[in-house]
């Protein structure tokens, strides 16, 4: 959980907040006290667990005799119905554990506790939770009384307690106490009391009813302090009245807030990238229809009538057909080289290779010496053809060339 901020209003337009590490832990060693254009520079944008005044906050300990928490809902606020003035239908409830059956309810009036969330809110606050301030006092393995001001918080530990003023203070102490000074195991082994000052101190010792003071098993703690001494730092809260209707909503605003320019930069480029793109393939389009265009106008100096289907396969199928009905030079090319070699004893043909692309033709021939091959290719040439030596070898006394012969 991220670093956040316990914010409590203790009068109208007076604040009091304090900081809370990722850790858990007080930022420092100091809380603030102040109106509201300060606490907004404190919280704004910031996560914050909002305390309610525990007047307006009432806790009962409910039997449903169910063991599943989804019926409570459901079932606590009937069997509360008959004991509180206000309607049910106006309360948010909240509840500690499920023990045996039984349950420990805290409710507040929705409307109370939606005005001081949308509060908080206005200023810039990121309200996670909903809390009571007596249920978040340390109370330990026992119960603890704070004595703050003019203010009493009574924590008894499991999701119950009270907060009246100090006025009230020892009819509230008095009545949590047995009359006949008998203790269940119910009550606690241990009373931690809290006062801010030494005359408050030793006021809220004197609330304890005798049979406290002289009960053996029971230990009495003091110690001197005010209410942000006491508030344990959880890593949940005891109980969050962020429910139902009450409960956190996506927080829309804040993300169009914080994205709506780079959403407008984006947007922007997008716009500007599919104005360029549709440009290009406008542009690519008429490329296209003017190079389909001039295709078919050389189709047509090839093919002036008839239909154009797919000219590129049309024209290769003619050029096909025109190089395979091309008339063949190898008679002519034949009828000079021939005289040359008959009726010479000196002169053998061994093979020959006509290649229709070039129109050349290549021929083997053997000799005694070299000088005659040389002398062949001399009147070939002087029979108005181009003749070349390839290659030459011998072997023994013969002597072998490829010549290739062609039009010149």
């Amino acid at each position: 959980m991220a670093e956040r901020i316990l914010v409590r209003k203790i009068e109208p337009g007076l604040w009091q907040w304090r900081l809370v590490t990722a850790q858990h832990e007080w930022l420092n060693e100091s809380f603030y006290t102040g109106d509201i254009n300060l606490l907004k520079e404190s919280i704004e944008g910031k996560s914050c667990w909002l305390i309610l005044d525990g007047r307006d906050v009432g806790t009962q300990t409910v039997d449903v005799g169910v063991k599943d928490r989804k019926l409570l809902p459901k079932l606590v606020p009937f069997e509360l119905e008959d004991s509180l003035v206000t309607p049910v239908e106006d309360l948010v409830f909240a509840y500690g554990p499920l023990v045996e059956g039984n349950v420990n309810a805290s409710y507040v009036n929705e409307d109370y506790a939606r005005q001081a969330i949308e509060e908080l809110e206005e200023l810039g606050a990121d309200v996670q939770c909903t809390i009571c301030d007596y249920l978040e006092l340390d109370s330990g393995q026992g119960w603890i009384f704070l004595l703050d001001e003019d203010t009493l918080f009574v924590n008894q530990g499991e999701g119950t307690g009270l907060r009246c003023d100090a006025d009230n203070g020892e009819m509230f102490i008095r009545a949590l106490f047995p009359e006949d000074e008998t203790f269940s195991e119910s009550f606690p082994s241990t009373l931690h009391l809290v006062a801010d000052a030494e005359e408050n101190q030793a006021k809220l010792r004197s609330w304890l009813p005798q049979a406290v003071e002289t009960n053996e098993e029971l230990t009495i703690v003091e110690q001197e302090g005010g209410f942000w001494d006491v508030v344990k730092l959880n890593v949940k809260p005891n109980i969050d009245f962020r429910t139902g209707d009450l409960a956190r909503q996506l927080p829309f605003a804040q993300w169009w807030t914080d994205w709506k320019i780079p959403a407008i930069a984006a947007a922007a480029a997008f716009v500007i990238a599919l104005g360029t793109t549709w440009a290009e393939w406008n542009h690519a389009k008429q490329d296209s229809k003017q190079l389909f265009a001039d295709r078919d106008a050389v189709f047509r100096q090839v093919v002036p009538s008839g239909s154009i289907s797919d000219p590129v396969r049309q024209l290769k199928s003619k050029l096909v057909k025109s190089e395979t009905t091309e008339p063949s030079n190898v008679v002519y090319l034949m009828s000079k080289i021939v005289p040359q070699i008959r009726g010479n004893d000196n002169f053998t043909m061994t093979s020959f290779r006509y290649t229709h692309s070039n129109g050349s033709l290549q021929f083997n021939v053997e000799a005694k010496d070299f000088a005659q091959l040389e002398a062949l290719r001399g009147k070939i040439s002087e029979a108005g053809l181009s003749a070349e030596i390839k290659s030459s070898k011998a072997s023994g006394d013969i002597h072998q060339a490829q010549i290739r012969v062609s039009e010149s």
